[in-house]
């Protein structure tokens, strides 16, 4: 099955050796950018404001001093109101971090939100801890196991600093069940070509998988492995033919 045993990981286990990475934006008022992570994201907004719209054409208003969670595979589009400094903490096993670190039954306390999306005001700890991990992120090397424990204390942070019920909102998308079978998708569809070799990775009838893929992105299986593959495609030959040149 696709569902993971987080509980059976040893600790130091709950990472790859690609976790824990950050990316800063620099935005100018006035500009679009389109946004599918392929991992889950801790989004710092440390100046500005912006717009936030959906695939489902829900827009959301984010300000400077807010804290915010995309899991992966979520598509938006931001417009900024205001020039815009952003921080993203990519998290490749978010959830097995919610499940070991945070309060027990935050996925019941879910229900409580009606939207899938819950910005929180960054409390002053959680903001001067983040500012001294983007130094570290990205200014020093560090190693990979550096980097484990400083996200680890993070989500002790995070604990510390907010009730379970802003945690259950801020982390909603990770903690209903559709991440993981995204995460799953997003793992595995370059390593097969067909869909029904898919659904039958996940452990699913292909009737079932396709109707469970639609309700998670919107569109079916087929259509939207050919669009991701063609972009990989087109983008390892740009990169060859800028070799060639």
């Amino acid at each position: 099955m696709y569902r993971e045993n987080y509980h059976s990981m040893e600790l130091p286990e709950l990472f790859r050796e690609e976790a824990a990475t950050i990316e800063s934006l620099y935005l100018y008022k006035g500009e679009m950018v389109s946004f599918e992570p392929t991992e889950h994201v801790l989004w710092i907004v440390k100046k500005g404001s912006f717009s936030l719209v959906f695939a489902n054409g829900k827009k959301e208003f984010i300000q400077n001093g807010q804290l915010f969670f995309l899991p992966i595979g979520s598509v938006c589009t931001l417009t900024i109101e205001q020039g815009s400094h952003l921080t993203g903490f990519y998290l490749p096993d978010c959830l097995a971090l919610c499940e070991y670190f945070l309060p027990s039954g935050l996925a019941n306390k879910k229900s409580a939100w009606n939207t899938s999306f819950n910005p929180v005001e960054i409390a002053p700890l959680i903001w001067e801890y983040c500012r001294h991990l983007h130094i570290l992120f990205e200014e020093c090397q560090v190693s990979a196991a550096f980097r484990r424990i400083k996200i680890y204390e993070l989500f002790y942070l995070l604990k510390s600093c907010y009730t379970p019920q802003e945690l259950a909102g801020l982390f909603y998308p990770v903690l209903r069940k559709e991440s993981s079978f995204a995460k799953f998708i997003y793992t595995n569809y370059m390593h097969v070509k067909t869909v029904q070799e898919l659904a039958s990775a996940a452990n699913m009838s292909l009737k079932s998988f396709e109707n469970r893929f639609n309700l998670v992105f919107g569109t079916s299986p087929g259509r939207w492995m050919i669009g991701k593959k063609g972009k990989k495609f087109c983008g390892k030959l740009f990169l060859l033919t800028c070799l060639l040149r």
